[in-house]
């Protein structure tokens, strides 16, 4: 599986600052496209951070969710 990241504009009239879309290349099933979002301009605003987090979700063995929030303490909620 390959994952590639590439800064979007966060959403209109949302408390996010930066947007990430995290794409999933998996062979053989359907590629996945996450958005990661985050508030604030931290250390949670980066394109590592996102690549950890879905990480976690395939490291459990669960599909990542369609959307990831992060606000500005860190807690990540998926939407």
């Amino acid at each position: 599986m390959r994952i590639r990241i590439r800064q979007v504009p966060p959403t209109p009239g949302s408390e996010c600052d930066t947007a990430y879309a995290v794409h999933l290349d998996r062979q053989g099933e359907p590629n996945v496209t996450i958005e990661y979002a985050a508030a604030g301009d931290g250390r949670y605003a980066s394109s590592s951070h996102a690549r950890h987090l879905v990480q976690d979700y395939l490291g459990r063995g669960e599909r990542p969710p369609r959307r990831i929030v992060v606000d500005r303490t860190g807690y990540a909620r998926p939407r």
